[in-house]
Formats: structure tokens, C-alpha cells, sequence
């Protein structure tokens, strides 16, 4: 990637095409009662019976009266939750996954993915998975998605690299999940992406087409993940990688363990990430934990640490996700490194959801040049926008970035994304906009 040419227009459109997919019927509404003879009442029943339901506020799940939509996917979301530490025989995982695909969009709305959210997100390859699973045989699932997207950006930003360019990239992924028994599986993911243009940020990815691979499973009541992945801690703020495939997103080559310390859901990490560049973005040592828990219906609190061991710097982070009703939420992380300088920094963002086919986040940083690693944290000067170059050249930022997210039908979305970001100690602003529809199958 050739980083010192100037370049010169800002707009552009994203046309995301995704292979994943959903049972979801179009135009539900979350406080529609799901009927007392439908048919996901058998798959809650199987999770009653494996004792991983609670239910809904003060009452368990007894089957014996319709709930909404929204009191449904509650209760899919705390089974989730207990599914992560308790080993499942396979008709209770099938009963999950039923559960999980019907109330997608429900689940969404509810914040249980829990990351930073950034402007036009990738569907992670885990998320594909379990929306769409194409057996081969009985033991190979298949998911992917592939997308074409064109971004626009006027980086501004006084006394450093700037741009000012439109372009179009795209995307493939393909990703194989093989069952060797009922505890362990061999994953893969093959990813590519190319970017083109009349710009300067032309380049092939420098990923192996072969991104993803390693073994999962449970010992007991302890889940591994072991090899070349995705990770992030607490909301993404001090690590985030793996989840696309262009060609300066690292991925994470090592070992992730989770489970659960009392009412607490645990995730330790230990490995590297795989770097892209010798001088802008190499290799690193990682190692971390985090834990979060769910307090009642509404509120989810969390905290985050990671050791960079190449660098030798600390990172810790406090979360925490707040569901004011089906149609409100908030996300908020604060983080603060080890660093004798600017070493603090926090994001916060909003949901509203008009309906299940409709929602706006406002997300706002502001984050010292210290506080995160800049390429691996979710919120760093590199890593949040998609070219952060002025970005990291000041003592940090801060800005707004506004997205809208609709359904337009079961299998095609639309998105809109518009990012206003400033360098502390430096005039000038790092403008991005991007649109575009997501068609999933």
C-alpha cells in the first residue's frame, strides 16, 4: 500500500453482497405475541428440559401462555449466554439454533453481540454461520458471504498524508466448519479482498487466502479455540481484529478459552497478531481476559485487560450495555493504558430502533494517542476509521459517526454510514461516507 501520494474526490457508494442468511418473516413486529401453537415453543421446551432457560423477569418458562416477540428473544439471549460454559447434547444445541435464527433480528436489537459498533460492519463469518448452515453430509457446514463496497474520504488533516478519493473493494469469504465429534470441530475460512481505483490505496491483500483455521470444542465446562481467528476483548476497544479479510486487518493466531467464574461469562486469550507491514503494522504479542455479566433484563457490565508483550504496554477497559426498552439502548466502553501519557480514551454509542427493520446508532470517540494500540484496538486512530492516517498523527481524536441500518426485505438490506472525526492538536477533519444494500442468502 503506497501511503505517500495525495489523492482527490470524496464520495461513493457500498453494494455489499453477503452469503449468510435468515428465517426471519418480513415485517415482524417485536410486541407481536408468538402464537401459543407455534412451533418454536417445542425447541424453548428442549431448553427448559436441559435446564439453560430462566425465562422472562421474575417467571421461568413454562409454555403455558404467548409471549411477545421481545420477551422470547430475552430468553434466547440468556441461553446463549449459559449455552457459552454448558456442554449441550446436539438435539439442545439444534433447539438453539432454531431459537437464534428466529429471533435474529430481536436479538440484535437487544445489543447481545456487544462489540464497538463501527460504520458499515462486516457479518463476521461466525455470525454467518449461524444464521445459514449448508450440510455436507453430516458433518460439514459451509457459510460465506461475499461484497462489493465503495467508500468515499476527505482526510483534511493538517501536516499529515492526505486524501481525498473515492473507491470500490470486494470482498470473498468462505467458511467450513467439519464436526469430528460432538465436543470437538475443524474450522477454515478462505478470504480475499481487492480494492481498486483511480486512488492511491489500491493494493491485493497481504492475507493468506487461507485466513481462518484451527480446532474448537469443550473440555467440560471450559470452551477452546486454538489457531488462526478472530478475537476481541470486552466491547473491541482494546482489541479487535480478524473479521474482514482486507489487506490491513490482522488476524489472531493463538488460543481462546471461555467460560464462567460464578454468574460471570469469561473469555482468556494468549497469542499474536499476524501484522501486515514490518514498520506500520507488525506482528504483536497479545495476551488478556475479560468478564461480563448480566445484571437483570436490562443492564450487562464488563471489564477487559490485554498485555501487549511487544511493546510492553497495558490496556484495561470497563463496559457496559444498557437496554432502556425494545427500542433504546446504549453501549459504552472506557478505556486506559499504561502509557505515562494520553493513555485514557472512550467511545459511546446509542441505538434507537424505529422497528425490527429499522435503526440509527450515533457513536461518539474520543480517545488519547496512547490509550489503545492504533491499528489492533477497535477505537484506535487506524483501526476505527477505514483510512486513519491524519488521524494518527496528532495526540489523539475524537468525533461522531452516525449509521442507519434497514431491512428491506427478508434477504436484502440497506445501509448508510457517515463518519466526522478531528486530530487533537491539529486543524483539519478525516470525513468518510459510505451506502449501500446487503443482499444475504
Amino acid at each position: 500500500m503506497n501511503n505517500k501520494k495525495k489523492v482527490t474526490l470524496a464520495l461513493a457508494a457500498v453494494m455489499a453482497l453477503s452469503v449468510a442468511g435468515t428465517s426471519l418473516a418480513e415485517d415482524m413486529n417485536p410486541f407481536d405475541e408468538v402464537p401459543a401453537k407455534h412451533w418454536t415453543y417445542d425447541p424453548m421446551q428442549t431448553l427448559a428440559k436441559a435446564g439453560i432457560v430462566d425465562g422472562y423477569g421474575d417467571a421461568t418458562f413454562k409454555g403455558d401462555k404467548p409471549l411477545t416477540r421481545y420477551e422470547m428473544a430475552i430468553i434466547v439471549a440468556k441461553a446463549m449466554s449459559k449455552a457459552k460454559s454448558s456442554p449441550l447434547d446436539q438435539e439442545t444445541k439444534d433447539a438453539l439454533e432454531k431459537l437464534k435464527t428466529e429471533f435474529g433480528e430481536e436479538l440484535k436489537a437487544l445489543g447481545v453481540r456487544g462489540v464497538v459498533e463501527k460504520p458499515l460492519p462486516s457479518i463476521s463469518p461466525s455470525d454467518a454461520g449461524t444464521v445459514l448452515r449448508s450440510p455436507v453430509g453430516s458433518k460439514v457446514d459451509i457459510s460465506g458471504n461475499y461484497s462489493l463496497q465503495g467508500r468515499g474520504i476527505r482526510d483534511k488533516i493538517v501536516g499529515a498524508d492526505q486524501h481525498d478519493k473515492s473507491w470500490f473493494q470486494q470482498q470473498i469469504l468462505l467458511n467450513l466448519n467439519v464436526k469430528v465429534d460432538n465436543n470437538t470441530s475443524v474450522f477454515a475460512r478462505f478470504g480475499d479482498c481487492k480494492v481498486f481505483g483511480s486512488h492511491n490505496l489500491s493494493y491485493d491483500d497481504g492475507n493468506s487466502p487461507l485466513d481462518w483455521f484451527g480446532v474448537k470444542g469443550n473440555l467440560g465446562h471450559v470452551g477452546y479455540s486454538a489457531g488462526r481467528q478472530s478475537v476481541n476483548l470486552g466491547q473491541g476497544s482494546i482489541l479487535f481484529t480478524g473479521y474482514v479479510a482486507h489487506g490491513w486487518t490482522n488476524m489472531f493466531d493463538g488460543v481462546v478459552l471461555t467460560g464462567k467464574l460464578g454468574d460471570a461469562d469469561m473469555q482468556v486469550i494468549g497469542g499474536k497478531t499476524t501484522g501486515t507491514d514490518a514498520v506500520f503494522n507488525p506482528s504483536k504479542e497479545w495476551y488478556g481476559l475479560d468478564a461480563g455479566q448480566q445484571l437483570n433484563d436490562k443492564v450487562r457490565i464488563g471489564v477487559a485487560f490485554a498485555k501487549n508483550g511487544t511493546d510492553h504496554v497495558r490496556y484495561y477497559a470497563g463496559n457496559a450495555n444498557i437496554t432502556y426498552s425494545p427500542k433504546v439502548s446504549m453501549n459504552g466502553e472506557y478505556v486506559r493504558s499504561s502509557a505515562s501519557n494520553l493513555n485514557k480514551g472512550y467511545f459511546i454509542n446509542s441505538v434507537y430502533n424505529f422497528d425490527a427493520n429499522n435503526n440509527f446508532i450515533v457513536q461518539y470517540n474520543n480517545v488519547d494517542q496512547n490509550a489503545v494500540d492504533s491499528v489492533n484496538g477497535g477505537i484506535g486512530g487506524w483501526g476505527y476509521a477505514y483510512v486513519g492516517l491524519g488521524l494518527t498523527s496528532g495526540e489523539g481524536y475524537s468525533g461522531f459517526s452516525y449509521t442507519y441500518n434497514k431491512t428491506l426485505s427478508k434477504n436484502l438490506s440497506f445501509v448508510l454510514s457517515y463518519l466526522d472525526l478531528k486530530t487533537k492538536g491539529r486543524d483539519g477533519s478525516d470525513k468518510e461516507l459510505a451506502s449501500g444494500v446487503t443482499w444475504t442468502f
